[in-house]
């Protein structure tokens, strides 16, 4: 409680066993925990986290020191009623300023939307308060990459695969066709595979050199499912929540926010 009240006894927040987004978002309802800096000892924080500290080596040690001096010196010079104070806007402020670094988003494959950002508050909570301060010209948007959404549960866990345009089944070999010039047949290679060997299995004539005996016609799709020739479409199946995606997906930009 002392910690929240800006206490100059407490210099950072030590994470010693992994913690839910629910615990992180603790720091932002308490007054100036959101100021001080966050040391994972679990690395499961990634970029969440001011410092990862479980692979430090033993000379690395004097980085925890450094980030502590250097959050206390830029935390000093924050006004008292900007440290303690209740608006989300103003702390979000503080802790650019305290940390300081911008906002900045980096690829995570643990978040539902496969991006997180250099700071412990909720993605949407963040995105939320980001927008509404570049709108009072507070921060600026810088692009980052963009990705497609789940139109169902927001999630860009999606996995793009091909699937066949008859049954929709994903189960799907691509065969190589062969035209045999002594008899004329024409079908898939694997009917042709006699153990190592080539045979036609019109005429039984072993095929020699291609060019020469036979040779490649096109490619085509074969559906093992339903054990016919198809074509194939790209189908997006949302991971996160077992569901192939019919319609509905929808790309967005991810920006980072460095402060104007």
């Amino acid at each position: 409680m002392q910690a929240t009240l800006g206490d100059v006894r407490f210099d950072a927040l030590v994470i010693k066993v992994p913690v839910s987004s629910d615990d992180l978002a603790m720091i932002w309802d308490r007054k100036a925990l959101y100021a001080l800096p966050v040391i994972d000892l679990t690395g499961s924080l990634g970029g969440r986290a001011d410092l990862d500290a479980s692979r430090l080596e033993p000379h690395e040690r004097d980085r925890v020191d450094r980030l502590i001096r250097r959050f206390q010196e830029r935390r000093a010079h924050l006004h008292r009623d900007l440290l303690l104070s209740d608006d989300l806007e103003d702390r979000l402020l503080g802790r650019i300023f305290v940390s300081g670094k911008p906002l900045t988003a980096t690829l995570d494959s643990s978040s539902p939307s496969c991006v997180s950002y250099n700071i412990t508050m909720s993605p949407d909570v963040l995105v939320r308060e980001t927008e509404r301060m570049r709108g009072k010209g507070l921060l600026k948007r810088e692009f980052v990459e963009r990705f497609h959404e789940c139109g169902r549960c927001e999630s860009s866990h999606l996995h793009a695969r091909d699937v066949c345009v008859k049954c929709r089944s994903p189960n799907l070999v691509v065969e190589e066709y062969i035209h045999h010039f002594r008899c004329g047949f024409q079908g898939p290679k694997s009917d042709f595979r006699r153990g190592l060997e080539l045979v036609c299995p019109k005429c039984h004539h072993e095929l020699g050199s291609i060019g020469i005996d036979f040779g490649p016609v096109q490619t085509m799709v074969i559906c093992q499912a339903a054990a016919i020739r198809t074509a194939n479409r790209t189908s997006a199946w949302c991971v996160s929540i077992a569901t192939r995606i019919t319609s509905g997906a929808r790309a967005g930009s991810v920006m980072s926010s460095p402060i104007n």
